[in-house]
């Protein structure tokens, strides 16, 4: 080989050299693939098997150097745990929109015009008033029975004689039902403001879906 031939042999560039290796390896290896990845400083490599790490992405190059599949690196937890976050929060969004549709769509059927809906809420409010009244009613005819037992049993007690164990049973009974009727009432009275507000939003929205037919 002469001197200016050789001197021409060594500058071929580092990458046609690696590219040659490459081309030999194949031949070498028929069909067999070869795996391309990078590593964490950027370095590109190649082999006959698949990096070590699975974190690592890479591709396969058939035995002439073509990509025919690129395999993604593992997902850490955090990046799994926020893409199901995600996706719960798009289904859940989805789901909220469908309901909206459907009472939207019962509005609709259920009322032909916004006097139908306003009747509708006053005799359900009504409904609740009557309930709320009569445990009110109920409260105060238990509370003056509690007055007279909490009397007579004062007189006992005025004059050091025991109470008659009925007398005690009674009361107890007595304040077990107050206690109840209160509770009852109390749950009637937040319904009636749970309802009032449906029905303030129902409205608002009756119009607007009137408004845009």
């Amino acid at each position: 080989m002469s001197r200016s031939k050789f001197h021409q042999f060594i500058q071929v560039p580092l990458s046609a050299v690696a590219i040659l290796s490459l081309a030999l390896a194949m031949s070498s290896h028929a069909m067999a693939n070869v795996y391309k990845w990078v590593d964490e400083e950027g370095n590109i490599h190649y082999g006959d098997k698949p990096p070590a790490k699975v974190e690592s992405a890479h591709s396969v190059l058939n035995e002439r150097g073509l990509e025919v599949d690129s395999i993604n690196r593992a997902k850490t937890d955090e990046e799994v745990a926020a893409e199901l976050a995600e996706a719960e929060a798009i289904r859940e969004q989805q789901l909220e929109e469908q309901r909206a549709r459907h009472r939207d769509n019962i509005l609709l059927e259920t009322f032909t015009t916004e006097r139908d809906l306003l009747l509708t809420r006053d005799d359900r409010l009504q409904a609740i008033d009557g309930a709320i009244l009569l445990s009110e009613k109920r409260i105060n005819s238990w509370s003056e029975k509690l007055g007279v037992l909490e009397k007579r049993i004062a007189n006992y007690e005025k004059d050091n004689v025991e109470t008659p164990a009925r007398l005690i049973e009674e009361r107890e009974l007595v304040l077990r039902q107050i206690d109840s009727s209160e509770t009852y009432m109390l749950q009637k009275m937040e319904e009636r403001e749970r309802t009032a507000d449906q029905f303030e939003q129902d409205l608002a929205r009756y119009r607007e879906l009137k408004d845009d037919s």
